[in-house]
């Protein structure tokens, strides 16, 4: 499944010979309703299905002009995002730098599936380096097609490109395994300001906007095509949420070094400098990235685009842990600088060299696992979960301007004020 929204998805499979294409779906397992369907023979097969209602579950089946080759049961399914009025509670899961296709990666996966009950969240993102060592189309069936099946068949995986993903894959021309492999939005198909690119993108979901930059093979300098179309973007968001997710990260001290100028070819201090006071200026709630093999989580931050000794302990909007059971959950603005969490996730795959301190980071350790990020009404809570499915880490963001209803406008109250769900609207 790829680019679901509120209202469509693609679907895609491979052949092993050129076929033609069919997708039929309905409310139930094998009805299949409504159809669609190319005469175009092909092994690489991608189809748009349309005219769902938000979080309508769908029950699919993908074949060729002779009939079904797979689906019409309970295993593929899927639910549409929801809208901007739906104030159910959103679970999202985030691997980082996942495509070791080995032992480490299926721990991974299945500690959150231990974690959560088998539980599929209701969105999956992933922070680049998605298959290594290269990225090739071989490494890709291996390290996510292969490893993540069910979940392939039932969410949409929203991508980052990553330095290793790169190698093979090229964002000026949008070719090689990454591009070919995935339908990503660039016309605001699934909600945003449309990027004209795959490169970058951003979508919606429910209370939630999503935005996903190219740190790797793209444009870092300001006044680029990303960074120009980042702040078009970000401005018109009216979400309560905001997420950002990019490979390199602006501060880390584990197996990269955000301080050096030759790691990663600077593109971590440009992230940093460039990127930053972006989103930062525009109120984004949290901010995800990989490419260094652990696990580093920040205070509440705002204004620190500079290296690691030129930090102001006066960034930190606030200094204690953020964890609902020990200092207590961090209180943010909304809006402009009201605080911003970072999280450097790179080890759902492997971990890699010795986290050393860095004075924005309130939590650094080496471990394999995940994030899970659950976002209901004014509250965020975002947790590290290990391969043995055990919690190492939780941060909760609370926005107080929406708890206690301070600085709304009359339009905001129209567009997302809808009344909280009964409890069985909810389960």
């Amino acid at each position: 499944m790829q680019r679901i929204s509120t209202s469509e998805a693609i679907v895609r499979w491979r052949t092993d010979v050129p076929t033609t294409s069919w997708v039929g779906w309905g409310a139930a397992p094998g009805a299949f309703a409504d159809q669609v369907s190319s005469s175009n023979a092909t092994t690489e097969h991608r189809l748009r299905i349309a005219g769902f209602e938000p979080r309508q579950r769908v029950y699919y089946a993908v074949g060729n002009a002779s009939g079904p080759l797979a689906g019409g049961d309970g295993a593929h399914q899927f639910r549409t995002n929801r809208s901007p009025g739906d104030w159910r509670p959103t679970r999202i899961w985030v691997l980082g730098d996942s495509g070791t296709a080995n032992a480490g990666a299926a721990a991974v996966r299945d500690g959150y599936s231990s974690w959560s009950g088998g539980a599929l969240p209701d969105l999956w993102l992933m922070l680049g380096d998605n298959a290594y060592p290269s990225g090739t189309d071989a490494e890709y069936q291996s390290a996510l097609f292969e490893m993540y099946p069910e979940s392939l068949r039932a969410l949409s995986l929203w991508p980052v490109l990553g330095n290793h993903d790169a190698i093979s894959s090229d964002s000026p021309t949008l070719t090689g395994p990454y591009y070919s492999g995935f339908s990503l939005p660039r016309n605001g198909e699934a909600g945003g300001r449309p990027s004209g690119t795959e490169a970058w993108y951003s979508f919606d979901a429910g209370q939630i906007h999503l935005v996903v930059l190219d740190s790797a093979d793209s444009s870092l300098a300001p006044g680029s095509p990303m960074l120009s179309w980042l702040a078009l973007d970000l401005a018109a968001n009216r979400r309560p949420w905001t997420i950002v997710s990019f490979h390199h990260p602006p501060y880390t001290k584990g197996s990269h070094d955000s301080d050096d100028p030759a790691d990663s070819e600077g593109r971590m201090i440009a992230m940093r400098e460039n990127v930053l006071p972006i989103l930062e200026s525009q109120g984004v709630d949290l901010v995800l990235s990989g490419h260094s093999h652990g696990y580093e989580r920040s205070y509440l931050l705002d204004g620190h685009y500079g290296d690691s000794d030129t930090f102001d302990p006066a960034m930190r909007l606030d200094s204690g842990d953020g964890d609902p059971a020990g200092d207590g959950a961090y209180l943010k603005s909304h809006g402009p600088h009201g605080g911003t969490l970072y999280v450097v996730a790179g080890s759902s795959g492997s971990v890699a060299g010795t986290i050393e301190p860095h004075p924005a980071m309130e939590v650094g350790f080496s471990e394999l696992g995940s994030l899970v990020i659950d976002i209901s009404n004014a509250t965020l809570d975002l947790r590290f979960v290990t391969s043995s499915g055990a919690v190492a880490d939780h941060v909760r963001l609370l926005d107080g301007d929406w708890i206690f209803c301070d600085g709304f406008e009359s339009a905001d109250v129209l567009e997302w004020g809808s009344p909280e769900p009964s409890s069985a609207e909810q389960q």
